[in-house]
């Protein structure tokens, strides 16, 4: 086959200085014995058609893609739209039993929150080399679920924060539908009784109402698209789960979550999932999904903190 002569993992970003995942997925795939290289590549938006091209021609395993490129590979004609859902882990509207629905699935267009991985597809009966995947879509509702286990508590609102403004009526009962369908998929008790009325969307962490919580429930907070949203004077409500799944490595960002995470030592104020401990998760996710190897997020996320921390 041609190609490279091992396994390629690309990271590309613009600017790709101070993003720890190279150095998180080195870690991790020493630490499951994977043979696979990774490099980090600081692509200008203007570059990724092209650059996509080439590691398309050199056979890369796949890319991680940072946010400031997602609009510039979402625009890629070398970008795989026509996929099965078998093949492109886009499933149909209404997804089989255990599949995960994305916001893609339900006929949405594609979202900043939809991907963050483009594997490459050799197969020729694909219409294109690269397929869009989203490991914080697959890790997001088990981390929720595991927490909900540990307190012995289940779900009772899910507000999922989009900064956003441009959203229609219909594309919000979009969301809703596809939010659910992905928390069902879980298979976990915890959330049985959540329903469309319980899950908000909203602009702004302001806007969640979490008044009279019982000690067996737990609000579910989500930060989705919504990096501009301001936390300086925010504080976690009682009896709640927050969950950062912005890709932001920024100091200032980092530390406004390291704050709230300390916040957490007694449950009654809530917990909290960083925008870190979710990567990690994810870094962990696409070894199983690449390689088929379980490498647990614990060792993606000490290299992650590092990395942050030289």
């Amino acid at each position: 086959m041609e190609g490279t002569t091992e396994p390629i993992i690309a990271v590309i970003g613009h600017p790709i200085a101070g993003n720890p995942t190279q150095f998180a997925l080195e870690t991790g795939f020493a630490a499951g014995q994977i043979d696979c290289r990774v490099l980090s590549v600081n692509l200008s938006p203007s570059k990724v058609a092209a650059a996509l091209a080439g590691m398309d021609a050199m056979n890369f395993r796949a890319a991680w893609v940072s946010p400031t490129c997602w609009e510039s590979v979402q625009n890629s004609q070398a970008i795989d739209r026509t996929a099965t859902a078998e093949d492109s882990q886009i499933e149909p509207a209404v997804p089989p039993p255990g599949a995960v629905a994305t916001l893609e699935s339900v006929g949405l267009q594609a979202e900043k929150t939809s991907f963050d991985l483009v594997i490459h597809e050799t197969s020729t009966d694909v219409s294109s080399p690269w397929r869009l995947c989203s490991m914080k879509q697959k890790v997001w509702g088990p981390l929720a679920s595991h927490v909900l286990d540990r307190r012995e508590s289940r779900c009772r609102n899910l507000w999922w924060i989009d900064g956003r403004s441009d959203r229609s009526s219909d594309s919000l009962t979009i969301q809703k539908e596809a939010l659910l369908n992905q928390v069902k998929a879980t298979k976990n008790h915890r959330w049985d009784t959540l329903n469309l009325e319980q899950i908000e969307i909203i602009r702004s962490p302001r806007q969640v109402r979490s008044e009279n919580v019982s000690d067996d429930e737990v609000d579910i907070i989500v930060f989705s698209n919504s990096e501009d949203v301001s936390l300086s004077d925010w504080r976690l409500p009682a009896h709640s789960l927050t969950i950062d799944l912005n890709e932001n490595w920024d100091p200032e960002y980092l530390m406004l979550w390291d704050r709230l995470k300390l916040t957490c030592s007694d449950e009654a104020v809530g917990e909290c999932i960083r925008g870190a401990d979710v990567h990690a998760a994810c870094l962990s996710e696409l070894t199983k999904t690449l390689f088929d190897r379980a490498v647990e997020s614990d060792v993606f996320l000490e290299a992650i903190d590092e990395y942050l921390g030289v």
